[in-house]
């Protein structure tokens, strides 16, 4: 789903990843891309165990820490290496899948292009996005 500049999905989307999957991709219609890729060829966005460069093969992280995983199980800090000077200056981008103390709705850790909130187990914060602020609230 996107919201203006603002991407959301379940785990992030790494433009190392799109350059692999997609052909021809275009940030304003990343959304449909993405979707039509879920419905269409569903295994091209799974969670992707090698990745092959000339005769070189290369194994993926368990863990979702490689640059080139997708979008259901790439990680914070292999997201945020992968679009450093691609998608990270493009989109800003609302994240699941990995836990968190708290959302870091000031941008600290992340530039503010990134927010990650899974928090239910720890602060029970949430992101709203009313009107193009955002703002956190919490269940607890």
């Amino acid at each position: 789903m996107k919201f203006d500049d603002i991407l959301v999905t379940h785990a992030g989307v790494s433009s190392v990843w799109l350059d692999d999957i997609v052909v021809d991709w275009d940030v304003d219609s990343l959304d449909a891309t993405i979707n039509d890729l879920f419905r269409f060829q569903p295994l091209k966005v799974e969670y992707r165990q090698f990745k092959q460069v000339g005769d070189q093969v290369y194994g993926a992280s368990g863990f979702g820490d490689e640059t080139f995983q997708g979008p259901l199980w790439i990680r914070p800090r292999s997201l945020m290496n992968a679009n450093y000077d691609t998608l990270r200056t493009q989109i800003r981008q609302v994240v699941g899948h990995t836990g968190q103390k708290q959302i870091d709705i000031e941008g600290k850790a992340t530039g503010g292009r990134y927010y990650f909130i899974d928090t239910m187990d720890t602060s029970g914060e949430y992101l709203v996005i009313e009107d193009g602020i955002i703002r956190t609230n919490s269940v607890k």
